[in-house]
């Protein structure tokens, strides 16, 4: 379970595949998330990020990872879920998601120059895999409601 690396490609659980800029293309099994070439501004958000080192804001990112982490962890098992476990694990993906657009907002909106280089940092990694932000962002929400669609068949 890549998808919450933040990093493009995305990669989500089971037979959904990898969303790139031209769309969501489809696997035969599931996908592992190569290690990302810029991976660190994820190890730096949790650091310091969009407010310099503040605390709180240190210990969110710190959170985000460790959450992101056990929820890849959780979603290898992704195809042996109930309905109901995939529903849940669909709304833990969604909530991390928008958790992880207030950070990056906060990068946005910080003048340290470190949260500023974060930011470039994984908008330059998305851009590598052929998206913009705002593509990135409405093809991951995409993904969730086409997994929410098959949950609910």
């Amino acid at each position: 379970m890549g998808l919450f690396a933040f990093a493009a490609p995305v990669v989500l659980p089971g037979r959904w595949g990898v969303a790139t800029a031209a769309g969501l293309r489809p696997t035969a099994r599931p996908l592992r998330a190569a290690a990302p070439r810029s991976a660190s501004w994820l190890r730096m958000a949790g650091r310091s990020s969009g407010g310099g080192d503040a605390p709180i804001v240190r210990a969110e990112g710190q959170a985000l990872m460790r959450d992101q982490e056990a929820l890849r962890r959780l979603g290898r098992g992704y195809g042996n879920f109930d309905a109901a476990g995939k529903r849940r694990y669909v709304q833990e993906m969604e909530s991390l998601f928008e958790r992880w657009l207030v950070m990056v907002k906060r990068l946005e909106l910080s003048p340290d120059f470190t949260a500023q280089l974060h930011r470039r940092q994984l908008l330059d990694h998305i851009a590598d895999g052929g998206m913009t932000f705002d593509a990135f962002v409405a093809q991951t929400r995409h993904a969730f409601a086409m997994m929410r669609t098959e949950v609910q068949d």
